[in-house]
């Protein structure tokens, strides 16, 4: 966890949200109790930032997709490793879509998932710059900033499951 932020550290100086980090303190049980939370707020102005890891397995079927987000506002650093099977090899589109700015700039810190209007607006305003090849052993990453917008396309395959395990840091 510590290299991690390590080989971050640099870029995270680059997103305003985040120049303050000058180093982790991970937690592995979080307690949110007065003096804790007290503690937690003296630390951050000492540019010492508590944070957790987080993992979850995702499985995406036939017909599901992610619609652009930029990631909950608590997340530092998130990290995709994909599990395609044999079959899943050739398909182009189970990998994660990265954007970057079209025309204008939404400048969104809060990451809420978006609904079919917003996404219409947004896929007006942003372009693909990157799309993840769904491979083995392959592992995508990048910092939340307001432009770290992705996706999943919608699945069309005739597999049954896209699979991958998010590995994620957050503030606490």
């Amino acid at each position: 966890l510590l290299n991690i932020f390590e080989i971050c550290k640099e870029h995270l100086r680059s997103i305003d949200r985040r120049k303050k980090i000058n180093s982790i303190d991970f937690q592995y049980k979080v307690k949110n109790n007065f003096l804790n939370k007290l503690i937690r707020k003296i630390k951050q102005t000492l540019g010492i930032y508590e944070v957790r890891l987080a993992f979850e397995f995702s499985l995406m079927k036939n017909g599901d997709f992610i619609p652009p987000h930029n990631d909950t506002e608590n997340k530092i650093v998130s990290l995709m490793i994909y599990f395609p099977d044999e079959s899943q090899l050739n398909e182009k589109d189970l990998g994660t879509n990265f954007f970057k700015i079209k025309s204008k700039n939404l400048d969104i810190w809060k990451g809420d998932m978006m609904n079919a209007k917003e996404a219409s607006h947004f896929y007006q305003n942003y372009e693909i710059f990157y799309k993840s090849e769904f491979e083995k052993n392959k592992l995508v990453g990048f910092l939340k900033s307001n432009n770290s917008w992705h996706d999943v396309s919608k699945i069309n395959s005739k597999i049954n499951l896209r699979r991958s395990l998010n590995i994620n840091i957050y503030k606490i």
